[in-house]
């Protein structure tokens, strides 16, 4: 009994401190961006109990504290079963992937079907902000050949540092213009994304992009 006890014990702990590492992972990003308010409130009710369980257990195997009555063991194995599942079932749940593994993209319009036309009526476009608020976050212009159907990403040199908040569907972040070379547009940037105003010549034909102002 008590060998099976350990097993079961040994698994528990094992569980328990693989969702530690994955919430602690998820919630920063890979220690890429800081911690939430609702990550700081499940760190203080669940991770910290977690983690201090999992010393505990720790300490108690290898000093071999298992009660000697069927009963008491009983007890024990009941005991780990449930807070074990209740800690990792809820920091898994928790556990947040995107940032890390899977990009997380905010962009300008949530359906692609509204998003804006140039004026000559040959692309449709949209600015999309790949892991805003954290290290790694970076930015990139989506655009649509409307007759061809073609799809280019162009990244943008543009620092993510200033902007705070955005919200979209409402205000276009960015403005797409043609040039006198068909094979350049202007795109500047609009206060509904930050309060600086940036300027950017893209490359169509390259699939790249400048800043010019």
């Amino acid at each position: 009994m008590i060998n099976n006890i350990k097993i079961i014990w040994i698994i528990a702990i094992f569980i328990v401190i693989s969702s530690l590492i994955c919430f602690l992972i998820g919630s920063t990003a890979f220690f890429n961006r800081g911690i939430d308010l609702i990550a700081t409130v499940i760190y203080i009710y669940v991770w910290f109990p977690a983690f201090v369980l999992s010393a505990i257990s720790i300490i108690f195997l290898i000093k071999k504290k298992i009660p000697a009555t069927k009963r008491g063991q009983i007890l024990v194995v009941i005991l780990i079963i449930f807070l074990s599942a209740a800690f990792s079932t809820t920091l898994f749940r928790y556990s947040n992937i995107e940032g890390i593994f899977k990009d997380k993209v905010i962009s300008n319009w949530s359906n692609r079907d509204n998003m804006q036309i140039t004026s000559d009526g040959k692309y449709i476009y949209q600015l999309e902000l790949i892991n805003l608020f954290q290290r790694n976050s970076r930015v990139r212009l989506y655009i649509k050949n409307i007759l061809s159907d073609e799809k280019m990403l162009i990244s943008l040199d543009m620092s993510t540092n200033t902007i705070y908040g955005v919200t979209p569907d409402l205000f276009p972040w960015v403005e797409m213009f043609p040039s006198e070379n068909s094979a350049y547009y202007i795109l500047n940037t609009t206060r509904s994304l930050k309060e600086e105003i940036e300027i950017y010549e893209i490359n169509i034909n390259a699939k790249t992009s400048r800043r010019i102002e």
